[in-house]
């Protein structure tokens, strides 16, 4: 088996993959490579098999980015599991630094590293926004722990790692935090958040479930 998968959702990033590629070429660790291709309408797959052809690529049904990440899931062989967006970068240290922490920790199920976000296109005098909350792109993840968890909600078109880290949580999945800003997010005009059909108001049924989960634990 595998010892890590990274999987990757990629909808129309043809000009960022080159430079997310190169990133993860640069980790210090070999894993395989999961694409899931969510009906992509530029030339991103042409550029992931020029730069990555052993990719395993997986044909995605445009139905949200929670049922996109599932979909590679069946396809991973790895004892680990790690996700990066299309769009992002990876510092060459990170995986290798997390498997040390990891080793470091054994009560650790997964480790975070900080995140960094940057401008696609610079903007001169203005400093990017910090990075709020956890990221999925930051996690190196044991798949016993994932499996633990269960897959990510295809329920929202957003929001689907906060839940997913609330059910962790609810699993007792040790989730340990490093210091050291090892993912880089771009911020550009295609970010998800950025979509105006976006409704920010899903991030309140997520929090409902997980509201509604602890009154039945509560209760049992």
């Amino acid at each position: 088996m595998t010892k890590l998968t990274v999987m990757m959702p990629c909808y129309n990033a043809a000009p960022y993959l080159p430079e997310t590629l190169r990133s993860l070429k640069e980790q210090d660790v070999e894993f395989q490579l999961v694409v899931v291709d969510d009906k992509s309408t530029d030339k991103s797959m042409d550029v992931l098999c020029s730069h990555w052809p052993q990719a395993v690529v997986v044909e995605g049904e445009k139905r949200g980015i929670g049922r996109a990440l599932n979909l590679a899931l069946p396809h991973a062989e790895g004892e680990f599991l790690a996700w990066i967006d299309a769009d992002d970068l990876w510092h060459p240290e990170k995986l290798k630094v997390q498997f040390q922490a990891l080793e470091a920790n054994p009560d650790w199920d997964g480790c975070f590293v900080a995140v960094e976000q940057f401008f696609h296109t610079p903007r001169p005098g203005l400093s990017p926004p910090q990075a709020q909350g956890r990221h999925r792109g930051a996690l190196l993840l044991k798949r016993q722990a994932f499996e633990r968890v269960g897959p990510f909600c295809e329920d929202t078109k957003i929001g689907e790692f906060i839940d997913w880290c609330a059910r962790a949580g609810e699993a007792r999945v040790v989730l340990g935090e490093l210091s050291q800003k090892l993912y880089r997010r771009r911020i550009h005009e295609t970010n998800t958040m950025k979509d105006p059909q976006v409704d920010k108001r899903e991030y309140l049924k997520i929090l409902k479930a997980h509201l509604d989960r602890k009154r039945a634990a509560q209760d049992q």
